[in-house]
């Protein structure tokens, strides 16, 4: 009975979405460990997001020590500047009629590739969780100068290795294991709006 009220809740949240079990999932512990998800980004929306040629998610998974999950393109996509070997951390667009949650938990079924059997360890394995305010990124692609909005999102991973158990490459990254944020800045090979979200993530102290 549970399953299936949370089935209506999904689907009259996003006609259409589908029931995929693994994204279910990973939508519900979005949907409860960041509940006013939905009307922060009501306000964003009318203030900023019209401004933007496309929005997406950034997540920023982090160790104890500070350092963030990273991965490296396999795919390039010309309406956001992505090339195949840039090295980065998860990122997805948003796409038409999705909510910002349903786009982390397809970052996280996607990028991640984590499943329904995952989801315990997923959960054992995150110490916090939060979605931060929307920021612009200006970039120029092979398309022309694109506005990008991007929700940065914060997690904090209380046990890496199970995490590094359940996550796993698949067509679209390779995971590139854990680096100070620095690094991946610096690198001549960082993925440019994941340099410059990183930029404002970190201000004072790249």
């Amino acid at each position: 009975m549970a399953v299936e009220i949370f089935r209506n809740i999904f689907k009259k949240d996003k006609p259409g979405f589908g029931v995929d079990p693994n994204l279910q999932l990973y939508y519900k512990f979005v949907r409860q460990h960041d509940p006013d998800l939905g009307k922060r980004v009501r306000v964003e929306a009318k203030k900023k997001e019209k401004r933007f040629d496309r929005i997406g998610v950034a997540c920023f998974f982090y160790d104890k020590n500070g350092r963030l999950l990273t991965i490296r393109e396999k795919t390039p996509r010309k309406e956001n500047g992505r090339l195949c070997g840039h090295l980065g951390v998860p990122c997805e667009t948003r796409q038409d009629g999705e909510t910002t949650w349903h786009n982390l938990a397809r970052l996280f079924t996607e990028e991640l590739n984590l499943k329904e059997a995952d989801y315990e360890n997923f959960q054992k394995s995150i110490k916090s969780f939060k979605i931060n305010n929307l920021i612009g990124v200006e970039l120029v692609t092979d398309i022309g100068p694109q506005k990008i909005g991007v929700y940065p999102v914060k997690v904090v991973v209380s046990d890496t290795r199970l995490f590094d158990l359940i996550i796993s490459e698949n067509n679209e990254v390779d995971i590139e294991g854990w680096h100070f944020p620095d690094e991946i800045y610096k690198n001549e090979n960082v993925r440019p709006l994941v340099k410059q979200v990183i930029a404002h993530e970190y201000k004072n102290t790249i």
